[in-house]
């Protein structure tokens, strides 16, 4: 019963996804087709109803694009370097997918394609060899989305040619082991906690998650998770130039002196 309403949730929100726009006419009347189909034909009225409310919040979510105030020094890279065939989407396309999988309604992953874009091609072209600096801010509400957002850049930013993306995730640890379960599950695609726990066992590996069941053949290295942060210990055991790694290179860290300076003094 449980997987058959579950199946319809996932038909009537495919059905709706092509509605422009859906209203609460044409998803009760899209439950109310499935329905006809033997698969679905233990669900009862209360059950479509209640479904129907659920689709009606979820569609109903939005998400603007927000206003951008910039100094006139911005050089835009991005799509130049798209027409030139210089970056392959590969970690986007993953985490785009996983949205898509929690049901997320199609505008709002249009609209943070958008965003991250945006965002993306202001930070500078990693490409170019001469050195440059860029700073900037984003500013969401409170639960607008602010880590899903950053997430989708960082994956975007992992396919432009960024080799090292620093997460700083508040003061305390129960925040931060939470930015890395979502960066886990988002960016990297494996539970970095399980790997942390198994690592004295030979031929451990950590458990797929998130965008690693869709494709998981360039796993970004991670020197932190869920369990620890970056400490002097990894930063002694991980000695390798970021150039050496073959993908990009993320830490998820507390906003914290003692862990910061053990980022910059292994950055030297």
């Amino acid at each position: 019963m449980i997987d058959a309403l579950a199946l319809l949730d996932t038909m009537a929100s495919q059905l709706i996804a092509q509605q422009n726009p859906p209203t609460p006419e044409s998803i009760r009347n899209a439950i109310a087709t499935l329905r006809i189909l033997p698969n679905f034909s233990v669900a009862t009225d209360e059950d479509a109803e209640m479904l129907a409310r659920e689709l009606e919040e979820r569609v109903g979510i939005s998400m603007g694009l927000g206003a951008i105030v910039e100094d006139q020094d911005v050089r835009p890279w991005l799509n130049a370097a798209r027409a030139k065939g210089l970056i392959d989407p590969y970690y986007w396309k993953r985490y785009e997918q996983l949205l898509k999988t929690k049901r997320l309604p199609r505008d709002v992953v249009i609209a943070m394609d958008q965003v991250t874009d945006r965002v993306l091609d202001r930070m500078g072209n990693p490409g170019e060899d001469a050195a440059w600096e860029r700073k900037g801010m984003v500013v969401g509400h409170v639960q607008s989305g602010k880590t899903a957002n950053y997430t989708g850049l960082i994956c975007k930013a992992a396919d432009a040619g960024y080799r090292l993306i620093v997460v700083i995730a508040g003061i305390h640890n129960n925040l931060r082991n939470q930015t890395q379960a979502r960066i886990d599950e988002g960016f990297i695609g494996r539970d970095t906690g399980r790997l942390e726990a198994k690592k004295s066992k030979s031929g451990s590996r950590a458990r797929t998650i998130g965008v690693g069941a869709f494709d998981d053949r360039k796993v970004p290295v991670s020197l932190t998770n869920t369990i620890k942060d970056f400490n002097k210990a990894t930063a002694t055991t991980n000695t390798s130039q970021i150039s050496s790694y073959a993908v990009p290179v993320v830490l998820v860290i507390k906003k914290n002196s003692r862990t910061l300076g053990n980022l910059v003094d292994w950055l030297k």
